[in-house]
Parts: C-alpha cells; structure tokens; sequence
C-alpha cells in the first residue's frame, strides 16, 4: 500500500526526474565559502542551517504550520533544496506538486476562460500536501494573478497544506512586485531563508 502511495506522488509531482539527481543525499556543501561575510555569518553556515531546517520540516511536516520561501539570487541551491525536500516526502508517499509559477498562473487563466476544462490540475493544485510554486516573480504581473496567488496561499494555508516559494527577489522587490500586504501574509504564514553566495552554475564553470 505504502508502494502504491508512493508511485501515486511521484506520478503527478512534475519533478520526478529532477529528484534524481537534486535530493538531500546528492547536495554539496563545497560552493559555499567558510568566509565570514559583513553579516557575521558565512554563506557556509547560512546554508547549513538553511539545509538542517529542511532536514527538520521533513521530519516534522504533518505537524509544521508554516510553508517556506527561499528567496535570493540564482545558483544558489533555491531550487535544489525544494527538489531534495519534495523527494524525502513523496518517499513518505505524501503528494507534493512542483509547478514554475508561469505555468501555475496559466492553468489558472487557461480553466477560469475555458481553454482548459479539466478541474483536476486547479485541485491539485490546492489539495496536494506540499505545493512548490517555482520562480515566483518571473511571471507577468496582473491582478487576477495576484488574486489568485492570495487565494491558493489562503485555502492551503486554512486547511493545513503546506507551500513552498522559490525567488529570485529580494524582500523589497517582492513588495513593489505584489504589495506590502503580501509581503506581510509571506511573513505570516512562512519561514523566509535568504540564499546569497556565489553563484554556483559560475562557479562549476570555472572549475572545469
């Protein structure tokens, strides 16, 4: 039975190949400088306890009341990270949805005109366990999208289901992207990691 749950996520996670290779097992601690940055904190030990707090929601998820957002610059592990915790609970056979906030925002337009009449995607969309909302901020910005932005963080919020964002914005941008009410629900109803570092891609380029 636990099998069949299994199979079951990892069919409608759209992740299923990216896990193979982005999972907690594969995440490498060397692109992260010991140095100790103007903060105090190396981007070594920012990241391990970004990574540690992962660990834990995993561990914790049925009883954790907060989602995540990863927030800054790219190459930095945002997405590698939410892959890794995808894969530890689809494992557990929990459903977890991964989706490029592009495509979130389309389906949405696509079923609310009609283009698309199948309710199943919108419903997973609010039902799966964890929802992991991709390159938040890369999307066109308009009210309906911003509305039902608020809408799928507020029903998944209201019945327990966790989210997970990943951006490329920084705080201040995230408000004069959305709005500050936005911003405040993100601090609301979120642990908010900021990732920063070099970026990683560069790095392995450079190396080679």
């Amino acid at each position: 039975m636990k099998q069949k749950l299994i199979n079951a996520a990892y069919s409608v996670s759209n992740i299923e190949e990216t896990i193979k290779t982005q999972n907690f097992d594969t995440f490498s601690f060397d692109y992260y400088s010991k140095d100790i940055g103007e903060n105090g904190v190396s981007v070594y030990d920012n990241m391990t306890k970004i990574y540690n707090n992962c660990k834990r929601f995993c561990d914790n998820f049925d009883n954790e009341t907060k989602g995540l957002v990863f927030y800054g610059s790219t190459g930095l592990g945002k997405t590698f990270l939410s892959s890794a915790i995808a894969k530890e609970l689809m494992d557990k056979g929990k459903m977890v949805i991964y989706i490029r906030a592009t495509k979130l925002f389309s389906i949405n337009e696509d079923y609310k005109f009609g283009r698309n009449t199948d309710r199943s995607v919108i419903d997973n969309i609010y039902k799966a366990d964890l929802l992991i909302i991709d390159d938040l901020g890369t999307e066109p910005f308009n009210k309906n999208n911003l509305a039902f932005l608020f809408d799928v963080i507020n029903e998944r919020t209201a019945n327990n289901k966790k989210i997970i964002i990943n951006t490329n914005l920084q705080i201040s941008e995230i408000t004069k992207m959305y709005s500050m009410r936005f911003t405040s629900r993100l601090y609301e109803y979120f642990m908010m990691y900021k990732f920063y570092g070099e970026d990683i891609r560069i790095q392995k380029l450079r190396r080679s």
